[in-house]
């Protein structure tokens, strides 16, 4: 009896460590819609948030939040040549 009662507060303990949802700073494109706000940022493209537009005032924008993955934007001059 101790062994099932050991056993179930295992699986419930378990089960209160389960994975934490998405931050939404984990993709860089938003899906805004009408009521504005940070919207819906779970898109890796342009064009998979374009796909679940629906229109009627939604708009696709960036993502401040996100960070990962960028490259440097910074031009890095060429190097001189010799002759």
């Amino acid at each position: 009896m101790i062994r099932i009662l050991l056993a179930a507060a295992a699986v419930i303990a378990a089960m209160a460590f389960e994975p934490l949802p998405v931050k939404a700073a984990e993709a860089p494109w938003c899906l805004i819609g009408q009521g504005g706000g940070n919207g819906r940022c779970t898109y890796n493209s342009i064009e998979e948030c374009i796909r679940d537009q629906a229109g009627g005032g939604s708009f696709c924008n960036p993502n401040p939040s996100y960070h990962g993955g960028e490259q440097s934007r910074t031009v890095r001059p060429q190097p001189r040549r010799r002759h």
